[in-house]
């Protein structure tokens, strides 16, 4: 399992288009775990040539319910029509993980497309308010 991690953060690292075909293939393996952080990679590399692979995970009721709740916030790092389309499709699916996690990916859209960062938010202290 170690040299499975290993070659695909190393394919991570490496990017482009033939390392994004080459993670994609993991998606067959048999671990559920493994398929997860797959996903996640793809997420953090926001290359649209896995936007097909994901979309098919996320449609895939039969799927691991965390491999699904992955691809859907990979879907939301791509963000192209095809993908935020997919995500409000999926929203409303009865798997709460899998729609909780498409509503999140779209609200964080909404939430940077407003010109607003993730980073620069959780770089501030936190603003408390006090009981009444």
């Amino acid at each position: 399992m170690y040299e499975r991690y290993a070659t695909l953060f190393g394919l991570r690292n490496h990017g482009g288009d033939e390392a994004v075909a080459a993670i994609i293939e993991s998606l067959n393996a048999k671990s559920d775990l493994l398929r997860h952080e797959v996903a996640y990679v793809l997420e953090k590399l926001q290359n649209k040539a896995a936007s097909d692979a994901l979309s098919r995970l996320l449609q895939d009721v039969n799927e691991h319910p965390l491999v699904r709740h992955e691809a859907a916030e990979a879907l939301g790092s791509i963000a192209d029509d095809q993908c935020i389309s997919l995500l409000e499709e999926f929203s409303k699916d009865p798997e709460p993980i899998v729609s909780q996690s498409c509503e999140v990916a779209l609200s964080m859209l909404d939430f940077e497309r407003s010109g607003k960062s993730f980073e620069y938010l959780f770089m501030q202290a936190p603003q408390l308010q006090e009981a009444s």
